[in-house]
């Protein structure tokens, strides 16, 4: 009980290296429901909801980047064609 405590404050996902962790996550997609049961019996309670929230905060990351590449990407093609337009 005391490991679980001070074990709680760390998220290992989260120290992981980016391939490693792209690799666990996109194996986890590939076989969402099914890996998601077979993390839970295997690595418990704890480490289920680590992963998870590692993965969630990965996913908002993801589109935050997406969304500012796109605002970018528009910006740039409204900047090159607004001479043209005038």
């Amino acid at each position: 009980m005391k490991k679980q405590k001070t074990n709680n404050g760390n998220n290992p996902f989260k120290e992981m290296s980016i391939i490693k962790f792209w690799l666990i996550s996109t194996i986890f997609y590939l076989f969402f429901p099914l890996s998601l049961i077979t993390v839970f019996f295997t690595f418990g309670k704890l480490k289920t909801k680590q992963l998870l929230i590692a993965l969630i905060s990965d996913f908002f990351q993801t589109i935050l980047i997406f969304v500012l590449f796109l605002c970018l990407l528009i910006w740039l093609i409204y900047y090159i064609i607004s001479p043209f337009l005038i």
